[in-house]
């Protein structure tokens, strides 16, 4: 279980101040963490999407495709959707651990 997790859980009976010193947390950290709840969450729905592009382009290339194609792919796909502002270029080095994460494995 996380720290700030059960600090978060237990806010009912304790402080935040005596449990972020009894487990020897700083309250600056638990804060930070809260705060970036949502960002966290908008990160995994995104890692879901992308990681469905990548199937889908895996699934299509018959698991040949590596990660360098694969990034590639998706970034030719953004670049050609038109939409203004261009989208977000994605980086293969996400693309590797999104791959790796479903077990998905080309020819090198």
């Amino acid at each position: 279980m996380i720290r700030f997790q059960f600090v978060d859980d237990n806010l009912a009976d304790y402080s935040v101040k005596r449990m972020c010193t009894v487990l020897g947390l700083n309250r600056s950290s638990y804060y930070k963490w809260k705060n970036s709840a949502p960002r966290r969450r908008a990160r995994l729905v995104d890692d879901a999407v992308v990681a469905a592009e990548i199937q889908a382009i895996f699934d299509a290339e018959n698991g040949i495709w590596g990660a360098r194609r694969i990034t590639a792919e998706l970034n030719d796909r953004k670049r050609d959707n038109g939409t203004t502002p261009p989208a977000k270029r994605i980086n293969r080095k996400r693309v590797a651990s999104l791959m790796r994460a479903q077990n998905l494995f080309g020819f090198q």
